[in-house]
This record gives structure tokens, C-alpha cells and sequence, in this order.
């Protein structure tokens, strides 16, 4: 195990969130924010945040290898993610 400490970028339009998702994926590296999508969208979140909550995370329970995280601002009407709102990360 491992643990990723993950921050972001609160989003610009705060009043438009109602929580903020992180996902992991392993072995499914892509920069690709269309194939990104899909994949999220047969996903289960890691976990949940607050919108009020400070924009980190840390995932204390990160297997080691080639892993994608996905940070998504949802709202009543989807989700939204950014084209920079995932990062390939490899694991020790």
C-alpha cells in the first residue's frame, strides 16, 4: 500500500457544486478526458467531499502500480471535469 496525496483547484463556480468526487483507476492511464468520462461513468467514487471541505485528499490505501485519479465537481444536472482534472501517477 501506499498513500497519494492528492489538492486541487477549489472549482470557479463554487455556487454550481453540491460535492466534489475522486476516483481511481488502475492500469487505465489515459490523458484522454474523453475516454475519462467513460470510465467514470460506470464508476464508483473512492469518495465523496464537501465543496466546503479544503480542496486535498489523501488516499491512505493506494495499491502500488500505475494509477489515474479523477477529481469531478457534480452537481443536480451531472458532473463536470476539467480537462485538467486527473493526473497518471505511478506507485512504489
Amino acid at each position: 500500500m501506499a498513500t497519494v496525496n492528492l489538492s486541487w483547484t477549489t472549482p470557479s463556480t463554487l455556487s454550481d457544486v453540491d460535492n466534489i468526487e475522486i476516483y481511481r483507476f488502475q492500469n487505465q492511464t489515459t490523458a484522454d478526458t474523453a475516454a475519462l468520462i467513460s470510465l467514470i461513468a460506470g464508476a464508483t467514487p473512492l469518495t465523496t467531499v464537501a465543496k466546503t471541505a479544503s480542496p486535498s485528499y489523501s488516499d491512505t490505501t493506494a495499491p502500488v502500480g500505475a494509477l489515474t485519479y479523477a477529481v469531478v465537481s457534480k452537481n443536480s444536472a451531472g458532473f463536470k471535469l476539467e480537462s485538467s482534472g486527473h493526473d497518471d501517477i505511478t506507485t512504489t
